[in-house]
């Protein structure tokens, strides 16, 4: 939804909910017990009868002022980029209205209190401006009734009462104005109410067992809460905070309240809290504090059982269509094709958020899994939770994935048309001389003979700034399977995205350079500057099928050659090529990523033994992010110890379990130009010896 309507709960979010009522949902969802409504994908519009005429509102300002005039809906949505859809959508409720007896319509709009309104809460489908969805015709929904009052000390507008299928009020506006159809652009639009969706018995799939051990595994009793959870892990991070207990209890409090939705009123003041700290003090609490900082700090604390629900939403919406579809494989297909081209479009962007973009892609892709995860036409179920509550909540699918990327796909600048004879050397791997030969080969019995003829071979895309003993692992463990590894090193264009160790910029270059120095010995590893700056669209079109259109000569590897996508198993890497398998050339043999991604490299004993004795065992990156863990190996860690390598033998020290030694730590301080201090203060003297004299 969205406008007035705001954000409608998922389930992770009601963390007053007990861990058994959570695992209760689950069970009676996956036995198909209890009917939730369809959650449609259209633009979000309120309206009410008056005895003036429709009143609108699309927020609660409009809501506050008792909602807009036709005059003032109309001006508000020309040259709108949905203005089709709100504006006949808008027509078509007028239609539906005009079917109301003002008796009827004063019953269930009518509060009889002065500033208190109720407004139906519907959704306006039209093919034409879709969202994700394409539906069959042009619809209007009523989703529920909900009513508004002034409350407070400051008069705040709030929503008081919600009325849903079931109430009076609300089932005599549906009875009414459901069903009235209205020609408008030779389009019918149709009115109707809330659709239920019959659920599938998941029972015996994996997916509800997966989402149970999830939450088991958390350590909760059935009778704690989500709260519970966002408070240990609330507490964990101020552990070392040094604020005061009054104050640490305080801080801990207002986060919790901030989650339950307390009033403004009934919130802890962030003032009361800071009185009296010192200034770093101050700087912890205004960390977590705000609404909105609050707000992001639940959601990551309750981002694996947030993961939990999501993949069991996923099958249990898997195979629904939606109410408003009549052939619902077909908009899956063309849903998938959408969400691929707009995965490329993100992959090959290279403007000045092209890392962010990726980081996002990333995310979603992990977040989303295979490209087959979207299966369903329906964009979400709405649940009563618990029953009688007047409390909604939703489950959702691969919708909110698939949303998030075509979404941000859709905002990117529309990329200038190339001249058909020139060939964009960003979207492809090779040089414009070996897409001329694959160009005249394409088609052609040669085309076997310009390709690339090992029988198996592993492609790794990455930062790699810089590349550590962790990588070369992960290079180890494809040379186990693969006769050749390739790693494709980024290539950064924007400020952003790039890495500094001392204000020096960590280039591709110098990564090359270092993965040489930490690969020496090894053979068939070929490491590679990435021609565009995202090296993961680069693995990409090394799997991928000729495509003219695109001046794309295909994959580079002969029929039958086996190609390993590879990443490690940190951090769901290899979850973001999951999608690409859909897309492969059916000429190779394309091993499922997750299957075979790389274990994860841990430091040794000794270097966590060290790190933990050393002045660095509270300033290290990993060490002061409680979301990872010193002993893994991170880029970060590495960047920030070789800047103090340039000036403390024992961060020297550290930094050498990230390379295999002292001398690959003095190799890699010269080539990204670091000197130790001892050696700046000899090339120092020598300098003033030469001029002075002993």
């Amino acid at each position: 939804m969205g406008g007035a309507a705001g954000h409608m709960a998922h389930l992770h979010e009601n963390i007053w909910l007990t861990f058994g009522e959570i695992k209760t949902f689950l069970n009676q969802v996956a036995n198909a017990e209890i009917k939730p409504i369809e959650k449609v994908d259209g633009q979000n519009i309120f309206f009410r009868w008056s005895s003036d005429g429709i009143r609108t509102a699309r927020n609660m300002g409009d809501i506050t002022r008792g909602g807009m005039t036709e005059t003032e809906y109309r001006a508000k949505w020309d040259g709108h980029p949905a203005e089709a859809a709100f504006i006949k959508g808008f027509e078509t409720i007028k239609t539906a209205m005009d079917k109301m007896p003002a008796a009827e319509a004063a019953a269930s709009f009518d509060t009889g209190q002065p500033n208190t309104y109720r407004f139906v809460n519907c959704e306006i489908m039209l093919p034409e401006s879709e969202n994700i969805i394409v539906y069959d015709g042009s619809y209007i929904v009523l989703h529920n009734l909900k009513e508004y009052s002034p409350i407070g000390l400051n008069g705040k507008m709030t929503e008081s009462e919600l009325f849903t299928a079931g109430d009076l009020e609300f089932d005599n506006i549906v009875d009414i104005i459901s069903d009235v159809e209205k020609t408008t652009d030779a389009k019918e639009w149709q009115v109707f109410g809330p659709r239920y969706v019959d659920l599938k018995n998941i029972a015996d799939n994996v997916a509800y067992e997966n989402a149970v051990n999830a939450i088991d595994q958390m350590g909760y009793t059935d009778d704690q809460r989500l709260t519970d959870l966002v408070i240990d892990t609330l507490k964990k991070e101020l552990a070392s905070s040094g604020l005061p207990k009054n104050k640490f209890d305080m801080l801990v409090k207002r986060v919790v309240q901030v989650g339950e939705k307390a009033s403004r009123e009934e919130l802890i003041s962030v003032n009361d809290i800071k009185k009296g700290l010192t200034r770093e003090q101050k700087k912890v609490v205004t960390k977590y504090a705000s609404a909105t900082k609050a707000r992001a700090f639940i959601g990551k604390a309750v981002s694996p059982f947030a993961k939990a629900v999501s993949d069991f939403a996923i099958e249990a919406l898997r195979g629904l269509h939606s109410f408003f579809m009549t052939d619902g494989d077909a908009e899956v297909k063309r849903m998938r094709n959408t969400l691929l081209q707009s995965i490329e479009r993100l992959e090959g962007y290279t403007g000045d958020d092209a890392e962010k973009y990726g980081e996002l892609l990333e995310k979603q892709l992990a977040k989303l899994g295979p490209i087959e995860n979207v299966a369903s036409t329906v964009e979400g179920l709405i649940f009563e939770y618990p029953p009688g509550s007047k409390k909604l909540v939703k489950l959702t699918g691969s919708f909110a994935m698939a949303n998030q990327i075509i979404g941000r796909a859709k905002r990117l600048p529309v990329p200038q048309d190339q001249p058909e004879a020139i060939v964009n050397m960003s979207e492809s791997i090779y040089s414009l001389k070996d897409l001329e030969m694959m160009y005249e080969a394409i088609g052609s019995q040669e085309t076997a003979q310009l390709k690339h003829t090992s029988s198996s071979v592993a492609v790794i895309p990455g930062a790699f700034k810089p590349p550590h003993a962790g990588h070369a692992g992960m290079v180890d463990h494809y040379l186990s399977m693969a006769d050749k590894v390739v790693v494709y090193v980024s290539n950064p264009k924007s400020e952003k995205a790039q890495r500094k160790i001392n204000g020096i910029t960590v280039t591709a270059e110098m990564s090359k350079a270092m993965w040489e120095i930490l690969l020496a010995g090894k053979q068939n590893v070929e490491v590679l500057v990435s021609p565009s700056p995202s090296p993961v669209s680069i693995a990409y079109d090394s799997i991928m099928p000729a495509n003219p259109e695109k001046n794309y000569a295909g994959t580079p590897y002969a029929p039958g050659t086996t190609v390993y996508l590879g990443s490690s198993v940190k951090g769901n890497d290899a979850k973001r090529f999951s999608y690409a398998l859909a897309k492969a050339s059916p000429d190779l043999n394309v091993p499922d990523p997750i299957a075979n991604a790389a274990p994860a490299i841990e430091h040794s004993p000794e270097y966590v033994q060290m790190l933990m004795a050393s002045k660095y065992s509270s300033t290290m990156p990993s060490v002061t992010n409680p979301t990872k863990d010193p002993a893994d190996f991170h880029a970060s860690d590495f960047r920030y110890i070789l800047e103090q390598a340039a000036k403390d033998p024992e961060a020297k020290k550290l930094a050498a379990h990230f390379v295999g030694g002292m001398q690959n730590v003095e190799a890699f301080m010269t080539v990204i130009g670091l000197r130790s201090i001892n050696e700046n203060y000899n090339r120092k003297y020598s300098l003033i010896t030469r001029i002075y004299g002993k």
